[in-house]
């Protein structure tokens, strides 16, 4: 289709079995050679879908190219250009950046203007807190007023986004004896490693990706946690000192890496998933620590001892002074463990 000088065009991708192999061009001046400087606006699954795409472009390329910004552009600009800006404590610029982590960066990729309410809302229902919905729906709030505000997309889609009423009751599954031995069996896994640690620990996922290798010595020395209470120190149950010196002798940086890379936590989640798919299992990463203190509580352990341990809110921060007898008594909770 011959089209009038300076309204683009519309060629087809050679050599490649695409989903969209037709790719929009327009050109933007020309070379001191004389050449055409060209610019893809997008790719698309037919030419009629492609010369639409490049008239909306020639009417408002500023508003063309906004339209087509990822999530993750989106998210990054409104974090740098607002949320940055807001002189927010750490914590809470930590907070936001979980959130992200865990929850919004599946969205990544998407075109932000092409993403529907249903699908935050299924978001919203995969989630088992009220609390994180909450905070969620305050960000989206936060994201589609700024969109808004710079042209990205003309109506937000967060105001029409509804937030359990009631709480959520959270079902936990302990690991049972059969499924911790299939762990031990295939051991040589990065994640089965993990999750073994984490059974016989009880840290949480957090906890345990940030460990520095000079974290652990004799114990673990739990240091960065989302609560004060969860500052502690957890003896290193027998059947874990292996592992846990296999990963000491990596001498990275941090205890337990990916690729000798600080693992983080949305990749550790996706590989989990997919074991746990592989092996059969129906679990959290959270059951792990559930699983701890259900095994601690089946022996009779000391009760203050499985506070500690956990790091649960009950044990405060003014208490968690310990002594050689504390640690004594740790040890023998952690020792009762089979």
């Amino acid at each position: 289709m011959r089209r009038a000088n300076g309204m683009g065009t519309v060629v087809k991708v050679k050599g490649r079995n695409l989903r969209k192999p037709y790719k929009g061009l327009v050109t933007l001046g020309y070379t001191s050679e004389g050449n055409p400087k060209k610019k893809v606006i997008g790719y698309y699954r037919t030419v009629r879908e492609g010369y639409a795409a490049l008239d909306t472009y020639i009417k408002a390329p500023k508003a063309f190219e906004l339209g087509k910004l990822t999530f993750k552009e989106v998210y990054n600009l409104w974090f740098e250009k607002y949320a940055l800006k807001q002189n927010y404590k750490k914590k809470t610029i930590d907070g936001y950046k979980s959130l992200y982590n865990k929850h919004l960066s599946k969205f990544d990729d998407r075109i932000f203007s092409e993403i529907k309410v249903l699908e935050w809302q299924n978001l919203f229902e995969s989630i088992y807190s009220n609390s994180i919905e909450r905070a969620l729906k305050s960000r989206l709030n936060d994201i589609y007023k700024f969109a808004i505000k710079n042209e990205i997309v003309d109506k937000s889609q967060s105001y029409l986004l509804e937030v359990s009423k009631t709480p959520k009751k959270i079902i936990r599954k302990i690991f049972t004896r059969e499924e911790i031995n299939l762990l031990f069996s295939i051991k040589e896994n990065r994640i089965a490693q993990a999750l073994l640690i984490l059974i016989y620990s009880g840290l949480r996922i957090e906890e345990f990706l940030h460990l520095a290798n000079n974290d652990v010595t004799n114990c673990i020395n739990v240091r960065d946690s989302k609560t004060t209470a969860g500052l502690r120190i957890v003896p290193i149950h027998n059947r874990i000192k292996d592992l846990i010196q296999e990963l000491k002798k990596e001498n990275n940086e941090y205890l337990y890496t990916f690729k000798n890379k600080k693992a983080i936590y949305s990749t550790f989640k996706y590989k989990f998933k997919n074991l746990m798919k592989e092996l059969n299992m129906h679990h959290t990463i959270h059951d792990t620590r559930h699983t701890f203190a259900t095994m601690l509580n089946n022996v009779d352990a000391n009760s203050t001892s499985i506070i500690k341990l956990i790091g649960h809110s009950d044990f405060s921060i003014t208490e968690n002074v310990y002594t050689h007898k504390d640690l004594e008594e740790l040890q023998k909770a952690i020792d009762l463990l089979n």
